[in-house]
Parts: C-alpha cells; sequence; structure tokens
C-alpha cells in the first residue's frame, strides 16, 4: 500500500482506493473512476456523475464514522481507513468475532420490516441476507456480518422499526 492510499470498504468487500494528482479521478483496485458532485437536490440527497453515468445517490454519514449510500434503491455501508486505522480494526473485531461471540444486527434507518428472512435457530452465512426493510419506498436488505446461527429475531414483518433498532442476534460460529 503506497502513503495516500486508502482502504475503502463498501458491503464488508475492501477496495484498495488511490488518490491521484487529478482531484477527482481515483483509481480504485487499480481501475479508474472519475466521480464529479453534480447537485444537490435536498440535505443528503445528491447527483453524480461517475464515469459519464449520472446517479442520484442519498448519503447519510454517520457518528461511528460509516457512510450509509442509497443508490437505485440499493444500499451500501461505506467504512473509509487509512492503513495504520484498518490494521486495529481487523484486530479488534477479530478478537470480536471469536466463536460464541453475539453480533446484533441493527436498522440501518427507520422503516418498515418487509420480510423477515430468518427463523431462531436458522444457520447463517456471512453476506446471507436476513431482513428486508423498506425506507424512503426503497428495499434494502440487511446482510450477516458474520458466520453463525440466529439467536433471537426481534421483529416481525409489517413492523416499524427506528434507526438503530436490534432486529435479529447472531452466536457467531
Amino acid at each position: 500500500m503506497k502513503e495516500r492510499d486508502t482502504i475503502v470498504k463498501v458491503d464488508g468487500k475492501e477496495f484498495i482506493f488511490q488518490d491521484t494528482s487529478t482531484w477527482n479521478t481515483f483509481l480504485i483496485d487499480g481501475e479508474p473512476y472519475t466521480v464529479e458532485r453534480l447537485n444537490t437536490l435536498a440535505p443528503g440527497v445528491h447527483t453524480f456523475k461517475i464515469n459519464d453515468k449520472i446517479l442520484i445517490a442519498e448519503v447519510e454519514n454517520r457518528e461511528d464514522g460509516t457512510i450509509y449510500i442509497i443508490i437505485d434503491g440499493y444500499s451500501y455501508e461505506i467504512e473509509v481507513q487509512d492503513e495504520t486505522f484498518h490494521l486495529l480494526r481487523t484486530f479488534a473485531q477479530n478478537e470480536d468475532k471469536k466463536l460464541g461471540a453475539t453480533v446484533k444486527l441493527k436498522a440501518p434507518m427507520p422503516g418498515l420490516v418487509v420480510k423477515v428472512l430468518v427463523s431462531e435457530g436458522d444457520s447463517i452465512a456471512k453476506g446471507q441476507k436476513v431482513v428486508i426493510i423498506e425506507a424512503m419506498k426503497m428495499e434494502n436488505a440487511l446482510a450477516s456480518p458474520a458466520n453463525g446461527s440466529i439467536s433471537k429475531v426481534f421483529v416481525s414483518e409489517g413492523q416499524t422499526v427506528e434507526k438503530d433498532a436490534v432486529l435479529v442476534e447472531i452466536v457467531v460460529q
């Protein structure tokens, strides 16, 4: 990793983000992207031009440093880390994800639970969809952050939830 490289995690998948000398061009895993913010439509809602494609994105900066983005009905959780922070976070997460630890999957925003895709006792794989929440007329599928089993389901279909409400609890395996 070079001095100006940054690790960007999108829904748990890591990419190397390299700043270039051009203010709006970046390399992500060696692939060039030209990014330009065109307009702000409302607080947190922007239009972007990325490699000649125009997108509308809802962007929320969270208190924990992550960025939550919704584009075309798909939601992405983005985390930006420099190399030192990445190494420290990886170490801490590895310690937290030891066998038997519990992970609580929380609602990223207020919304309506459209579908609960798991039941208590189900085995689950990292990245497997767990709950679908509708917010602002868009459905967001929330995935498990680890392999494990569902120890508790706290919500049911048709239930309204607030931001950060615990949806399910997973025992890491």
